[in-house]
């Protein structure tokens, strides 16, 4: 699994060919309006929203310039990364 948020078609990253999936915090309980894809590989299934919130904005695309700002645009979301261990887990788990 490769994560990054929405290409600019002159930016694809070479040889990993189309995302598989685009995914946003606010599908797994967070508040925040983030696309980011997902290149899954060997036979990942997509992921299931587990907790879709109301109140979406889109606040790590509006921060201001600072020393940090990279590393909080950057940053997988706890409900994201919980999704993951359990759905694809169990994926892997089960072959």
């Amino acid at each position: 699994m490769n994560e990054h948020v929405v290409p600019h078609p002159p930016l694809w990253i070479d040889g990993i060919g189309d995302y598989s999936q685009i995914i946003h915090p606010y599908q797994f309980g967070h508040g925040e309006q983030k696309s980011t894809c997902l290149w899954l590989f060997g036979g990942l299934p997509k992921l299931k929203p587990t907790n879709i919130v109301e109140g979406r904005e889109q606040r790590i695309w509006k921060l201001p310039p600072s020393r940090d700002r990279a590393k909080l645009r950057s940053k997988t979301f706890p409900g994201i990364a919980k999704a993951m261990a359990q759905q694809w887990g169990d994926f892997l788990l089960s072959k």
